[in-house]
């Protein structure tokens, strides 16, 4: 069994590589990570793009637990056509980040709030970067470039909000992880920023085996479990995982959350995998996840 790492951040603002070359990973003080080596093909890689859609949820997703100022007014409607989107990927591929900030300041010079900006032109554009590799229309570096680019903007557009996270605890833990085996795991990565700034305290897992999860489980308590997978070959290994956590989970009353592809098109396997309930994404995971834990609506 592959070593289990613990890693405690020590600067509030420590970047740690992405485990997938995608550009670094932002982790905080509060925050706990859970890692094991990872040799997945290029394909894998690059079908996180797929995902992408989640990465503006999440920046929707503050105004819900820290009333950003700047997610207030309502978005205007998306005035970006599919030709533009196109544009701003090439400019994303052949250009450095600043161009792509004039771009977008322009853009909201004319009225788009920052919202709209997340939903409507660096979610389509992380896709369409996913269907251009797709297509053999660019290769594996360059949409490895942009992406990392894609993430340097978000991180630089995103609000700064941490100072107020310790104030916003709920008093709760998460535990969310990839089915063992399941390369897409950015999707997790992502809904660990729904409940840490909803207030949780989150562990992300991102193990190789399900003996790793079951000794993690067992030796510390959380009040959510939460999976993600994209693989119906992995279904019946999850459905093993979910029964062994309920025999030896720390917390007795431990609850398990399952999200993904497979669940968005079959909700149904929620019952054949034996967890609470399924969410469409991370802010419905963590409104799911307080109904369950008893956690009051945030006014």
């Amino acid at each position: 069994m592959a070593s289990l790492m613990l890693r405690s951040t020590i600067a509030q603002d420590d970047r740690v590589e992405g485990r997938f070359g995608l550009g670094g990973i932002a982790v905080n003080r509060d925050r706990r990570r859970v890692t094991t080596s990872n040799n997945g093909a290029q394909k894998s890689r690059l079908d996180l793009v797929i995902e992408a859609e989640i990465i503006p949820r999440l920046m929707v997703a503050h105004s819900v637990s820290v009333g950003v100022e700047a997610y207030q007014d309502p978005p205007v409607a998306a005035t970006l056509d599919d030709a533009e989107i196109k544009d701003f990927c090439q400019l994303i591929l052949k250009q450095e980040v600043p161009i792509a900030f004039s771009y977008i300041e322009a853009i909201q010079s004319q009225g788009m709030k920052l919202e709209s900006v997340f939903l409507d032109l660096l979610a389509p554009a992380a896709r369409n970067l996913g269907t251009m590799w797709e297509e053999d229309t660019v290769n594996f570096a360059d949409v490895t470039v942009g992406l990392s680019r894609l993430q340097q903007i978000l991180r630089e557009l995103s609000p700064s909000t941490d100072t107020t996270l310790d104030e916003l605890s709920v008093g709760h833990r998460a535990l969310l992880a990839s089915v063992p085996g399941d390369q897409h795991t950015f999707g997790v990565f992502m809904v660990e920023e729904f409940f840490r700034r909803g207030g949780w305290d989150v562990v992300t897992c991102v193990l190789e085996s399900s003996e790793e999860l079951l000794e993690l489980a067992s030796m510390e308590e959380f009040s959510i479990i939460g999976f993600s997978t994209g693989r119906d070959d992995l279904l019946d290994q999850l459905a093993s995982d979910v029964r062994s956590l309920y025999r030896v989970s720390k917390n007795r009353d431990v609850r398990i959350l399952v999200g993904g592809r497979c669940f968005r098109d079959d909700p149904v396997l929620v019952e054949r995998i034996g967890a609470d309930g399924t969410a469409s994404d991370g802010r419905e995971a963590v409104s799911i996840a307080n109904a369950l834990c008893g956690v009051a609506m945030r006014g």
